[in-house]
């Protein structure tokens, strides 16, 4: 069951669409064939506050590589409202993220994205499709992606 602004998790883990499970096993087959490995964190903010510089500097990478001018905006009010981050490394670097405020009612997705220099992976994907994982297995009954996400991505229902 899909609902308006999230994923809803009461009936059983979402069928992912058949694009997005082609996506997550070409990421998984690229990192694999060449000898890396991913490593997927849920990290309270309090508890690494280095992390929110090492995000910032990759997202303001990422608008270099885009050529689309910085601002800081959208990722301030996330820091606003985020109290945790799940990360994605691999080979010891950041390859994703992403900013969550977990609440009673949901787990809710502030924003992220990949760092450029691993788009062959697939590292947003992963990242989203582990934080599903983790949403349903800590037993929220719902991810809410935000505005603007596209959850028909995600999930079907």
């Amino acid at each position: 069951m899909t609902e308006t602004y999230g994923v809803s998790l009461a009936d059983g883990y979402p069928r992912l669409r058949a694009d997005i499970r082609r996506n997550l096993r070409r990421g998984w087959r690229e990192l694999a064939a060449d000898g890396l490995d991913a490593q997927v964190a849920f990290v309270p903010l309090a508890a690494d506050p280095e992390l929110r510089h090492e995000i910032t500097a990759a997202y303001l990478a990422r608008a270099a590589a885009a050529g689309r001018p910085v601002s800081l905006d959208g990722l301030t009010g996330a820091w606003e409202t985020a109290t945790e981050a799940a990360v994605l490394r691999t080979g010891g670097k950041l390859a994703a993220w992403l900013l969550a405020a977990p609440a009673p009612q949901a787990y809710r997705v502030l924003g992220g994205q990949m760092v450029p220099g691993f788009e062959r992976y697939r590292p947003g994907r992963i990242l989203e499709a582990m934080t599903l994982a983790r949403a349903m297995l800590a037993g929220w009954d719902r991810v809410d992606w935000g505005p603007g996400h596209p959850e028909s991505l995600i999930a079907v229902s």
